[in-house]
């Protein structure tokens, strides 16, 4: 449900980029486990849509709400310029 004033839109009334966006905000939210790996979360996500998507997964974390690692796979230069890249040998 997204309340925009006194209006209340509900989430399946909207585009499917915004709904997948915030399934996966409240599934990081619902997490259990020190960390979650999203794999090329930018499906169905605007470029800016995936950079909204990474900061407010940031501060989701930072809350200590969740899990407190996010790792992430993509191809998005939108998301990786969001994150410390690193690789493993």
């Amino acid at each position: 449900l997204f309340l925009h004033g006194e209006e209340a839109i509900p989430l399946e009334t909207m585009s499917r980029g915004v709904s997948r966006m915030a399934y996966l905000l409240a599934e990081l939210a619902l997490a259990r486990e020190g960390f979650v790996a999203l794999e090329e979360p930018e499906w169905r996500l605007s470029p800016e849509m995936q950079g909204r998507l990474m900061a407010l997964a940031r501060r989701l974390l930072q809350s200590g709400v969740g899990p407190r690692q996010l790792l992430v796979t993509t191809h998005s230069p939108a998301i990786a310029g969001h994150g410390n890249a690193f690789h493993v040998s």
